[in-house]
């Protein structure tokens, strides 16, 4: 089995950035193939809910995610790129939440609302980010910070994490959060 585990990397000011507000990415320099950007999102098993269905829509955002920002990356050079990946994300978003959703609510699960509510925060997020883009104001540092920060970092391996012990897993995960 593949090393799925993550090695940060210290590489773009959305890093610094993250590091001056003390937050931690959720990034990898990976040797990237043709074409793609070397900055990615890398999956680790640690991320595993214990829920199939919800695991595998997070891996794949995860790899949507890697496609906004390879097209962030190249968004001088093919400008309808960005645009298309951001809208690709935005539909996975908006039909993994209301599946999640659907699941915790059968497992009734107590902080239901309040997951709701971090889920329609999140769309309004991306809401605000889908504008920028299509203004021409969003760079490759506002999409990995998205990414990185607030679906990564704050949501996933946060928020989310308070509903693992429904699918027997720990809600203080063994993820680390540090830039090398």
């Amino acid at each position: 089995m593949p090393d799925r585990f993550c090695r940060y990397w210290n590489c773009t000011s959305a890093a610094a950035h993250a590091r001056r507000r003390q937050r931690r990415c959720f990034l990898s320099a990976q040797a990237a193939a043709a074409g793609a950007f070397a900055l990615r999102l890398v999956w680790q098993d640690a991320c595993e809910s214990g829920n199939a269905v919800i695991d595998r829509e997070h891996e794949e955002l995860f790899g949507l995610a890697n496609g906004l920002i390879d097209g962030a990356a190249h968004a001088e050079e093919d400008p309808a790129t960005l645009p298309a990946a951001l809208d690709e994300l935005l539909g996975h978003g908006q039909r993994h939440f209301a599946a999640e959703e659907g699941i915790l609510a059968e497992l009734q699960y107590a902080d239901l609302q309040q997951h709701k509510r971090a889920h329609a925060g999140l769309l309004r997020r991306a809401g605000f980010l889908k504008d920028q883009v299509d203004a021409g104001k969003a760079n490759l540092g506002a999409v990995v910070r998205f990414l990185a920060q607030d679906v990564v970092a704050r949501h996933m391996m946060a928020v989310d994490r308070a509903f693992f012990p429904l699918f027997g897993r720990s809600a203080a995960g063994a993820v680390e959060y540090t830039l090398h």
